[in-house]
């Protein structure tokens, strides 16, 4: 972008504000005559902002003795288009200039703003992200029905990882102490994998997978599907409602054969889920992420005491607060939807 189309916008700008245009329709505006040149909508509240407080935006900007080289600001456009994550000393050391001038020429003609990428699950093709659409619209028509129900008909579930060390590298002793040996191999890290299923009025299942077993279909079934089973008339107690919805996501075991059709059998309907999908299922979002956090900096010299703390956690967390995920996720639907499918993020 060169210093004459900087300056044309400013123009265009000026004129537009002081015939009471919108900024929407002040960046329409800027759109249609420079295109993808054109000044974002937050650069256009920023100019409107100098103007409203009595700043001459037409003038040159640069401090009296530095002249914009118009070349210059015309080659680090040029390399940013090319290659947006290029660093300030990149671009410095191609064009053999200073950063400061590199960074000045950035922020202040091209109106740059340097963001940090965010980590998404997965790179969504245009169809998965058309999938995601589609199962969410399904989906969030059933949370708006629940809603009405006050949340009786509807319980989500998922598993996770969890982990805890015991051995010890190092003790507080005196200086003159000699230092503890340590040998890697007597610091042992274990892992445990959690399911939880819940929902607004409570938790209703939360096991422990024991050690050397397999989680599969099987295991799901016999420790998870079948003890929910045994407490859905406690579900169905609190509802009117014939029907209760389990949320589960899309990974093999709850999608196997056979789990599904144990699912139906008892009585339980399943609501979509698109593959890829963790910003949309309530344990990822909230639950699992809530309890890790509440585990930080606590030291647990067994398995059983994790264990009891995972309960201990989530047991706790008191039923507004299930509520209040519940409606965010309601939420967060209509964000993924209104976004085209892209990954939700917070404004």
């Amino acid at each position: 972008m060169t210093l004459k189309f900087i300056m044309q916008q400013r123009k265009l700008i000026v004129e537009m504000y002081e015939k009471d245009a919108s900024p929407e329709q002040i960046k329409n505006e800027l759109d249609i005559q420079f295109g993808l040149h054109a000044y974002s909508i937050s650069t256009v509240y920023r100019k409107i902002g100098l103007l409203k407080c009595g700043v001459n935006i037409l003038e040159n900007e640069d401090r009296p003795g530095r002249p914009i080289d118009e070349q210059l600001l015309t080659r680090i456009d040029q390399i940013i288009e090319e290659e947006p994550f290029s660093s300030i000393r990149y671009i410095a050391n191609i064009l053999n200039s200073s950063e400061s001038t590199v960074y000045r020429y950035v922020t202040m003609y091209l109106h740059k703003i340097y963001k940090h990428t965010r980590w998404v699950p997965h790179m969504l093709s245009p169809e998965q992200k058309m999938r995601r659409v589609n199962d969410l619209k399904l989906l969030k028509d059933i949370l708006i029905s629940s809603q009405k129900a006050k949340w009786y008909n509807i319980i989500t579930g998922d598993q996770s990882m969890f982990s805890f060390s015991y051995g010890h590298k190092g003790a507080w002793l005196n200086d003159d102490d000699e230092r503890p040996e340590f040998n890697g191999s007597r610091i042992q890290i274990q892992r445990i994998m959690v399911t939880v299923i819940w929902g607004c009025h409570g938790i209703f299942l939360i096991d422990f997978l024991p050690e050397n077993t397999s989680f599969n279909s099987t295991y799901f079934i016999e420790c998870v599907l079948d003890p929910l089973a045994q407490k859905k008339q406690e579900i169905w107690s609190q509802s009117n409602h014939r029907k209760i919805w389990l949320h589960l996501d899309n990974c093999r075991v709850h999608n196997s054969k056979i789990s599904i059709e144990k699912t139906e059998f008892y009585g339980f309907k399943r609501p979509p889920h698109p593959p890829y999908s963790p910003d949309v299922a309530p344990s990822d979002f909230f639950l699992f992420g809530y309890t890790k956090n509440k585990l930080k900096g606590q030291v647990f010299k067994s398995r059983d005491e994790l264990c009891e703390a995972i309960i201990e956690i989530i047991c706790g967390i008191p039923k507004k607060k299930l509520k209040e995920v519940f409606e965010h996720w309601i939420h967060r639907c209509e964000s993924v939807i209104n976004a085209g499918g892209e990954y939700y993020h917070e404004d």
